[in-house]
């Protein structure tokens, strides 16, 4: 089979304009106009068949805070490979457009300013023989590092796809889950801003054992009240046969002629002390409800804690991974648990000590100390069964209490390069700078790391013009990040 591949650029720097495509290919790089994407930069993989043409076209797609020439937002810009074969090495033809952008097209068609990107020419046409330059080096590099395996015939594939296109991290690309993918659905798209799956789940699971841990308590909660509700349903029940044993005492009082006022006002004592009870009990069980939903919110922080770090963790390493389960407070969930039973026991013990100071000697009363007895022995046994949960949990993920966080203790802390300021903030090329920590403690003891520079202790110096980036590890982590123009 042979090879065709070509090179297209496309973009909104005044309006759409094309460079590269002949008629039949215009009507699938026109498509991208106004069409919306979910991720500031992607790599495309679709297949089309246009008229008797059948291709696969491979489109880095840059969009987000991209300005078109005259600084008006929602533009884009992109490089179109396309290719008469399935080029099944995904991550490869992502890293040859990705150099292509970064070290051709910045600086180029594009300027970067830091807080946005916006075009440097009105059309591409101006700079046509540096762009064809561009295909032959990108064609040069696919043809170098790829091996004839690397090309499938685009027999029997799905074209012109109308399915939702597949979204997939960069770091977790398969050829051969890939190329099935592709061959069935005739779409795909891959970035490194996708969210990875092994997070994805990890994020699931901690979810739905948070929730059931939530459901029990709230479980827990319920069978308590109606325990105590049935203890006053069993003295409502005591209090009738007292009435009718005092009725039918009464009866043979009055046929004796004996004075009953004193049998009544005990009557009457009786009932104060009831009404009481179940005012306490209405009361208790809205303070109880209001700490119970207290602690639930302890649990629901940890898990949006945890949210949260899915969503600004783009590509976290396997420590990273380590870090976000490490921000579950488990003692806390503890905690929370030791107070919501105590509460509950508190609360019926009260209880029982009111019945008990109220209520007149009687051989059918209910045995006081057995039933406390009993209330503490309810209380021990779903302590036990609580802290083994919490145990078993925090000794499966090997948990530790969070310790304060690098940002929460120095808030403003940032990176100080001595010799910039407002009016030079640009480094040139072959010149050496001094970085240091402003606004934090001075015996840190971190370490510079960056791809940009040479490091030499506490200087650096640029490898290479463009923007560049300088980070402060602490504690093995990247801590503080600090970008750089670097001229000629």
């Amino acid at each position: 089979m042979e090879l065709n591949l070509s090179l297209f650029v496309h973009g909104v720097p005044k309006g759409q304009k094309i460079w590269g495509p002949q008629e039949d290919d215009r009507l699938y790089i026109e498509s991208f106009y106004g069409r919306k994407t979910d991720v500031s930069v992607q790599l495309l993989v679709e297949t089309f068949q246009i008229g008797d043409s059948l291709n696969c076209y491979y489109t880095y797609l840059r969009s987000g805070n991209l300005k078109d020439k005259d600084g008006r937002a929602g533009s884009y810009f992109a490089l179109t490979v396309r290719v008469n074969a399935y080029y099944s090495d995904i991550s490869n033809m992502y890293n040859i457009l990705d150099a292509a952008y970064r070290k051709f097209i910045i600086g180029t068609i594009l300027v970067d300013k830091v807080a946005f990107t916006n075009f440097n020419v009105l059309d591409f046409e101006d700079i046509s023989a540096k762009l064809s330059d561009l295909e032959k080096e990108i064609v040069g590099y696919i043809g170098q590092f790829s091996v004839d395996s690397d090309f499938v015939s685009l027999d029997g594939f799905v074209v012109n796809p109308k399915s939702e296109i597949k979204a997939v991290n960069l770091y977790e690309c398969n050829s051969e889950n890939l190329l099935s993918h592709v061959k069935t659905n005739g779409n795909v798209s891959v970035s490194p801003m996708y969210p990875m799956i092994e997070l994805m789940n990890l994020t699931l699971q901690k979810e739905s054992e948070i929730e059931q841990v939530k459901k029990n308590a709230q479980i827990d909660k319920d069978n308590a009240i109606n325990a105590v509700k049935e203890e006053y349903a069993s003295s409502d029940q005591t209090i009738s046969t007292l009435k009718r044993d005092l009725s039918d005492l009464n009866g043979k009082l009055e046929a004796k002629g004996v004075d009953c006022s004193k049998l009544e006002a005990e009557i009457r004592k009786l009932k104060d002390s009831n009404q009481r009870m179940q005012t306490e009990l209405t009361s208790k069980e809205e303070e109880f409800g209001k700490m119970v939903a207290a602690k639930l919110n302890v649990i629901d922080k940890a898990l949006s804690e945890l949210k949260e770090a899915v969503k600004m963790d783009i590509i976290p390493s396997t420590n990273k991974l380590s870090n976000i389960c490490k921000k579950v407070n488990w003692k806390e969930i503890l905690n929370a648990f030791h107070l919501i039973v105590s509460l509950i026991v508190m609360s019926i013990l009260m209880l029982v000590v009111v019945w008990s100071n109220n209520e007149p000697s009687n051989p059918k009363s209910v045995n006081k100390d057995d039933l406390k007895k009993e209330i503490q022995a309810l209380e021990n046994k779903i302590m036990k069964k609580y802290e083994k949960f919490i145990m078993d949990f925090v000794k499966s993920e090997n948990l530790e209490q969070p310790t304060e966080s690098f940002n929460s203790r120095y808030p403003k802390a940032r990176i100080d390069i001595n010799e910039l300021s407002l009016e030079n903030p640009n480094m040139k090329m072959n010149a050496t700078y001094t970085v240091s920590i402003k606004k934090a403690d001075n015996n840190l003891n971190g370490e510079w790391e960056s791809k940009d520079f040479t490091i030499n202790g506490n200087t650096i110096t640029p490898l290479h013009t463009g923007e560049c980036i300088v980070y402060y590890k602490f504690d093995g982590e990247q801590v503080l990040c600090r970008k750089i123009m670097v001229v000629e």
